[in-house]
């Protein structure tokens, strides 16, 4: 790709990694709220709150803003969608989850770049 959007209006905050969910985080995993200040692995058919960047002493850095890239659907489009995880935990446009664009999908790797503010 040609353009870059990475650091555009990222932001990252500091989360306890929820202890009940045995899942590990691992940087570049979905996440999604478990309770105050917590996080787990974002579960299928959820809306992510964001991508760990880093794991430590049972604390994640979770990138929430910005451009983030997610495995994705075999029919995402770019644009603006409303999007969450799909059965499969990849990220699918739908009527419900969490507004976003779009800005690249590779099939290739199926995997895509979305900006989230």
């Amino acid at each position: 790709m040609k353009v870059s959007y990475e650091g555009v209006a990222e932001q990252v905050a500091t989360f306890q990694v929820d202890t009940t969910d045995t899942t590990t985080l691992t940087p570049g995993a979905a996440v999604a709220l478990s309770g105050n200040g917590t996080v787990k692995a974002c579960p299928a058919s959820a809306t992510p709150a964001g991508v760990v960047r880093s794991v430590e002493n049972g604390m994640a850095a979770v990138q929430v803003a910005g451009y983030m890239r997610f495995p994705c659907a075999e029919a995402m489009t770019v644009g603006y969608a409303q999007l969450a995880l799909d059965s499969s935990k990849k990220l699918a446009a739908g009527s419900t989850g969490r507004g976003g664009l779009v800005t690249d999908v590779d099939g290739d790797t199926d995997t895509c770049g979305v900006i989230f503010c």
